[in-house]
């Protein structure tokens, strides 16, 4: 018998059997079509899962109102038209093994004007935090329209052939919102007391039981701490799951936090890398005292002897694996065969999503470790002909450049100046670039590191396309006074080459510039980080209250919008936005600032009988994106 045996017991959501305790919750992924209908990407990205072996999953989230968007890319299922492609979803990932259920959305005071046309809907006009507008409050006239849509999505999910629909009370949306007494300020039947507090959602299971059959399954995904000062607690939540029990719930999933989560905001939602393992299998433990129905629970579950103890210790019935099985779909299969040593790791990093949660047009889901990603079933297109082709240069770009070609079919290696691959980005190159140069090795991939004579080496091997990482140069500044203070680069600090002591200035506030100043206050240095603008470039969004809080615990100060205008005697001078100046004692300087990028050529690739294209470096993770982009769609052209 194994440890992770106890994860794939049977277990029943009401009169659904799902076969495992596995689930892949809801998670934002862009993969559907522009008009939020059902897309071949959507459903291979989900079939993927299935066949990996998780019980049970459920959809992104599904909007029930075409007139309150947070997403410019969202399913939607306001509609009958909608069911064709939402039954050719659930047929493909049922016949995968797993049962699946729609998530039924509405956001509420987050429903982003831009997107939608129309000022956000609330059940009392609280300012968002984080977008910084004020919603309208609800009429008692609106309050029904949205139970009856909710139960016509409801009605739609089971006509479409889904097994359950979860209904999204977490994240701060708009179930969450009538939940909370923060943002829920309302005097009449619909606000005040719990119990009041909980009649929209409790009207809502009921309308859905009525659309949709009495037997069919209702989860309720539940924030049960805000986060957020006066706002939602456990204890509370706990007699919010007595309730929706009692109103028909069949299921309840535990997570924690919404978007004006304090500090963390977004963050809080998806605890990441900072983060302790099983972040809310405590707080599920307490609601399971409460709850007479199934508990998941969600919250960087990063293993299955994790999930397993989980299940163990009666803390929950049921695992969510979100980014676990965004990095590797196969992690069911490969715990029930006893290869959890095979399993990729996610990282936690939050890369994931970040380009998502930004707005940044066209951005869907990524994984750092896993290129398969939104690319399920899609094999690269074979190269005709078929190429010699040498990658000089082992950044992210570079190295994805390689993988793509190599899967094409060409002969390629990858040339590195240097002892190690991965350029200059952040404390993830380490996974990463192992991570990749396990892929590229069992592509057969031929990698040379620390060449000495790199024109020698490329005209032996004689490429016929040459694809070079451009490389990176000091930028250029002078503050007066420079020659007088102890002067380091923060890449031979982090390389161990430099020891800053005693009180040290780290210019640049970027993601270099934050983990180098983590690394001095470690070692016992008081640190004060010096940004132009604002700190936190190159680090995921919501990663950034994460690492600010640990800085702060370091005793790192932080300015922001501050600029060096001098050194003299021992004392670096600042001047602030507003104009004011003050001085900070320093017995050493470390810049880290982004570098420039080289834009010259190889003078003596042009020599070479081969095409030659150039990329550009990576300098941080939330560059990733992009350079994995410029390296594959440059593979894929030659």
């Amino acid at each position: 018998m194994q440890e992770s045996d106890i994860l794939f017991e049977p277990i029943n959501i009401g009169p659904l059997k799902i076969p495992n305790r596995l689930v892949f919750p809801a998670t934002g992924t862009h993969f559907c079509a522009q008009d939020g209908t059902v897309s071949d990407r959507l459903i291979n990205f989900l079939v993927r899962r299935a066949q990996g072996g998780v019980g049970l999953i459920v959809t992104e989230y599904t909007e029930i109102d075409p007139e309150q968007l947070a997403s410019s890319r969202a399913l939607q299922i306001h509609h009958d038209r909608f069911i064709p492609g939402l039954s050719r979803l659930a047929r493909a990932v049922k016949a995968a093994g797993a049962a699946v259920a729609v998530q039924l959305h509405h956001p509420g005071r987050y429903s982003d004007h831009r997107i939608s046309g129309r000022q956000a809907v609330a059940p009392s006009a609280v300012k968002s935090r984080i977008l910084r507008e004020t919603p309208r409050e609800l009429t008692e006239e609106e309050i029904q329209d949205l139970i009856a849509k909710f139960g016509e999505g409801a009605r739609r999910a089971r006509e479409a052939g889904f097994d359950a629909v979860e209904l999204h009370g977490a994240s701060g949306y708009l179930l969450n919102q009538f939940f909370s007494p923060v943002t829920n300020l309302r005097t009449d039947a619909w606000g005040g007391d719990t119990a009041r507090r909980c009649r929209f959602a409790q009207e809502i299971v009921t309308r859905c039981k009525e659309q949709a059959g009495r037997d069919f399954p209702v989860i309720l995904r539940l924030a049960v701490k805000d986060y957020i000062p006066g706002g939602l607690e456990v204890a509370e939540s706990k007699e919010i799951v007595r309730i929706m029990e009692a109103a028909g719930v069949d299921a309840v999933s535990v997570t924690a936090g919404g978007h004006d989560s304090v500090p963390h905001s977004s963050g809080q939602i998806v605890p990441g890398m900072f983060f302790p393992p099983g972040a809310y299998a405590g707080l599920a433990k307490e609601i399971k005292q409460a709850a007479q129905r199934p508990v998941m629970v969600a919250g960087r579950i990063n293993s299955p002897r994790l999930a397993a103890d989980i299940l163990a210790g009666k803390k929950a019935d049921m695992i969510c694996l979100c980014r676990a099985l965004i990095c590797d779909p196969d992690l069911p299969q490969k715990a029930r065969q006893g290869r959890a040593k095979e399993i990729r790791r996610c990282l936690y990093d939050n890369t994931c999503t970040d380009t998502i949660i930004r707005g940044v047009p066209g951005a869907a889901l990524v994984c750092l470790l896993n290129p398969e990603v939104g690319r399920e079933y899609a094999p690269e297109r074979a190269a005709d002909p078929a190429k010699r082709v040498l990658v000089l240069g082992g950044s992210p770009a570079g190295l994805e450049a390689a993988r793509v070609a190599r899967q094409r079919g060409h002969t390629v290696a990858l040339f590195e100046e240097n002892a190690a691959l991965g350029g200059r980005w952040s404390w993830m190159i380490d996974p990463y670039v192992q991570n990749r140069r396990r892929m590229l090795a069992a592509l057969g991939v031929e990698i040379r590191l620390g060449i000495a004579s790199l024109p020698k080496s490329v005209r032996a091997w004689a490429p016929e396309v040459v694809i070079v990482t451009r490389g990176l140069k000091e930028p250029a500044f002078f503050i007066p006074g420079i020659e007088e203070i102890n002067r380091a680069d923060a890449d031979e600090v982090l390389a161990g080459k430099a020891r800053p002591q005693g009180r040290v200035v780290v210019l640049g506030g970027g993601n270099i510039g934050l983990e180098t100043a983590e690394l001095l206050a470690k070692a016992g240095c008081q640190v004060t980080i010096v940004e132009e603008s604002w700190p936190g470039k190159g680090v995921a969004f919501i990663m950034r209250g994460h690492y600010f809080a640990r800085l702060a615990a370091r005793g790192v100060k932080l300015l922001a919008k501050a600029k060096i205008t001098k050194i003299a005697k021992g004392a670096v001078m600042l001047r602030q936005e507003d104009g004011s100046e003050q001085a900070a004692v320093a017995d050493w300087l470390v810049a880290a600032l982004f570098k420039d990028i080289d834009p010259e050529p190889l003078g003596w690739l042009e020599e070479l009988p081969a095409a030659v294209f150039y990329l550009n470096p990576t300098q941080s993770p939330r560059e990733w994106t992009a350079a994995m982009q410029e390296g594959t769609e440059l593979a894929r052209r030659i």
